[in-house]
């Protein structure tokens, strides 16, 4: 519960730094671009977490498995969330893109 609501709370706010930085010719381009990195860091995040806590649960049980997966989910959101904060120091101001 606590992932959904900072991922939903994230999305909107890192949909506009991103498209901010482009000028408005190619931002149709670039919010596609945008969902397609969207979708493969969560395939991605999730094969990671379903490899570890598979690889585990052949040596124990189901909540030993999830004991272990639950820092990688912890570890991946951080990184998440790091690399957001540095996507901040990136933004373009409005006033300048309208200049482009």
């Amino acid at each position: 519960m606590v992932a959904g609501v900072g991922l939903s709370l994230l999305i909107i706010p890192l949909v506009k730094v991103v498209l901010a930085a482009v000028p408005h010719n190619v931002a149709g381009g670039a919010g596609g671009v945008f969902s397609t990195a969207q979708q493969l860091g969560g395939a991605l995040g999730v094969a990671i977490v379903g490899t570890v806590f598979f690889s585990e649960l052949e040596h124990r049980s189901f909540t030993g498995a999830f004991d272990h997966a639950v820092p990688v989910v912890v570890a991946l959101f951080l990184a998440a969330g790091a690399l957001a904060l540095l996507l901040l120091r990136t933004a373009v101001r409005e006033e300048a893109v309208a200049d482009v």
